[in-house]
C-alpha cells in the first residue's frame, strides 16, 4: 500500500466568477479518491505574465492535499476537473481560462515524463504561485534544497492583492 504523499496544487481563472471557479475547484479537489484536503491558501487577484493580448485579472490560490494517489493518477484527474468546469485547451500558451490546476509539488519527488514535470518548471518565477504556497508552506524544502520562502524572497513581488474569498 502507498503512503499518503503531501501535494500542493495551484488553481487560478478569470472568467465566469473567477472566486466561484477556485472555489468549485477546491470542492472538486476535495472529491478525489484516497486524497484529503489539508488547507488551501487565501485568494489573490493577480495580474496576467505574458499574455498575448490583454486579459482580465486572475484569481490564484494554492490547496495542500494528503493523497494515496500516484502523481500520474493526479494529474490525470486534475484534467478531468478542468474538463469538467468548461477548461477548453487552446494549445496557446497565457490564454484567458475557466479554470487551470497545476500540480505544483508531489512530496520531494522529482518527475519529468512527456506529461508531467514536478517541481512545475516555472514555479520559482511566479509570484501567483510563490506567494499562496508560503502562506501555506514557506518553509517546505524543494528538492533545489530552498525553501518556498527563500523563493518567493527571489521573486519580483508585483501585480498580486490579496481578495475577500467570501464573496462570488
Amino acid at each position: 500500500m502507498r503512503d499518503n504523499i503531501r501535494a500542493f496544487i495551484a488553481i487560478g481563472s478569470n472568467l465566469n466568477q473567477p472566486i466561484m471557479q477556485v472555489k468549485h475547484a477546491i470542492r472538486q479537489l476535495g472529491q478525489l479518491p484516497q486524497t484529503q484536503i489539508i488547507k488551501h491558501s487565501p485568494f489573490y487577484a493577480t495580474t496576467p505574465v505574458d499574455a498575448p493580448h490583454p486579459i482580465p485579472d486572475f484569481i490564484n490560490a494554492v490547496v495542500a492535499v494528503d493523497t494515496m494517489l500516484s502523481a500520474n493518477t493526479l494529474f490525470d484527474m486534475l484534467l478531468a476537473i478542468e474538463f469538467e468546469l468548461g477548461r477548453i485547451r487552446t494549445g496557446l500558451a497565457n490564454e484567458a481560462r475557466v479554470i487551470d490546476l497545476d500540480l505544483l509539488l508531489y512530496g520531494d519527488k522529482e518527475i519529468q515524463t512527456s506529461d508531467l514535470i514536478v517541481p512545475h518548471p516555472r514555479m520559482h518565477q511566479r509570484i501567483f504561485v510563490l506567494q499562496p504556497l508560503a502562506d501555506i508552506a514557506s518553509d517546505w524544502k524543494m528538492p533545489s534544497g530552498n525553501t518556498v520562502a527563500e523563493l518567493l524572497s527571489n521573486c519580483e513581488n508585483t501585480g498580486i492583492f490579496k481578495v475577500d474569498d467570501n464573496g462570488d
